[in-house]
């Protein structure tokens, strides 16, 4: 099942994942997000709007305070937090290891355990 959140007439917004250049431009942002909701609402707002590009910050706004009025704000910084985990990571797909990548973490784990 995909994150999804929901406005007050019942209806369903999901999100597409992240292009490679649109995650980095969006790490930059999250490096200083830490605990402020502020920042983290003005980032889920910037990911809905690639996703929904009609939307308006009023409406952003009134989805969040609709989510807070009915699930509260630590669920609903929960919810917004795990749909800006899945836009940044591939759910659901298994994920090649390059060879590389692959044999570095065998030889790493050979010497740890070695020690």
């Amino acid at each position: 099942m995909k994150a999804y959140i929901e406005d007050r007439n019942g209806n369903h917004y999901e999100f597409k994942n992240l292009t490679r250049k649109q995650k980095i431009l969006f790490s930059k942002k999250f490096k200083s997000v830490g605990e402020d909701t502020e920042e983290i609402d003005r980032i889920f707002a910037d990911i809905m709007k690639l996703n929904y590009p009609n939307i308006s910050q009023e409406e952003v706004d009134d989805i969040l305070d609709y989510n807070d009025e009915i699930y509260g704000i630590t669920q609903t910084y929960e919810l917004v937090s795990a749909i800006l985990e899945e836009v940044f990571t591939q759910v659901g797909g298994d994920l090649k290891v390059h060879p590389y990548l692959q044999e570095k973490q065998q030889r790493e784990k050979i010497e740890t355990n070695q020690m």
